[in-house]
């Protein structure tokens, strides 16, 4: 893998010099340099797994580039300003195992087609203005980690209605309004 430098980013013809199924994770270390000639030239690699995009300047217009991403397992996308419903148009879901839209406002999208991530194992949506209905959507999943910090319109009921995820072994719900009586659940 590589944690991408500015020289990269700036450069990314470079990233030619590996072949196709060489590399298998990509971090942009936050980087917060607009380079869509650098995005269009991950599509070439095509055996990617590992993407890391968090608080990177990633745009919507960049994700074209992801549709060529097949094998991708794990995309963090926090705090990129990410638009799922775009976002969605352009990912494999089938082979995401781990999702992190931080940040995201529009995260009812995602969560309409859920059921598309089939081995989804891992999702983070800290601060993305959930609400109660918003979880319900969850139940038929197979995760096993979920952070839902920072929602602040999640109470009990988000709990009672995660509480139908038999594989769930992580959760974090730091910062809701949960109350102390949500353990029953």
């Amino acid at each position: 893998g590589i944690v991408a430098s500015e020289f990269l980013i700036k450069n990314p013809l470079l990233l030619k010099k590996f072949a196709p199924d060489e590399l298998t994770l990509l971090d942009l270390n936050a980087s917060k340099l607009h380079a869509p000639a650098f995005f269009a030239q991950i599509g070439d690699i095509c055996q990617l797994k590992f993407l890391n995009l968090y608080d990177a300047n990633f745009r919507a217009s960049d994700y074209p580039v992801l549709s060529k991403l097949k094998e991708l397992r794990y995309l963090n996308l926090a705090w990129t300003e990410v638009d799922c419903k775009q976002l969605l148009k352009y990912i494999s879901p089938e082979h995401i195992q781990s999702l992190d839209v931080s940040g995201a406002n529009d995260v009812g999208d995602l969560l309409r087609d859920i059921h598309k991530f089939p081995r989804l194992q891992q999702l983070i949506m800290f601060r993305c203005h959930l609400h109660n209905n918003d979880i319900a959507r969850l139940k038929d999943t197979k995760l096993r980690s979920l952070c839902l910090m920072w929602n602040s319109s999640l109470d009990d009921r988000a709990v009672e209605s995660l509480s139908e995820i038999k594989t769930l072994i992580r959760l974090n719900l730091s910062c809701c309004r949960v109350s102390p009586q949500s353990w029953r659940s």
